[in-house]
């Protein structure tokens, strides 16, 4: 585990080095990207998916 030091008031800290927080984004390596306004479900499209 990397660590990492610094000097504070005349004494030495040793803290874990953190990396830094990844997004699901990094993963996939895919760039989201809008593409317009969001268009909402019409309710004929609802009942086809549900009924």
């Amino acid at each position: 585990m990397p660590l990492s030091i610094k000097e504070k008031k005349d004494k030495i800290l040793l803290r874990p080095k953190r990396e830094k927080k990844r997004k699901i984004d990094d993963f996939f390596g895919l760039k989201v990207e809008r593409t317009g306004r969001p268009e909402w479900a019409t309710p004929k499209e609802i009942k086809s998916i549900w009924g």
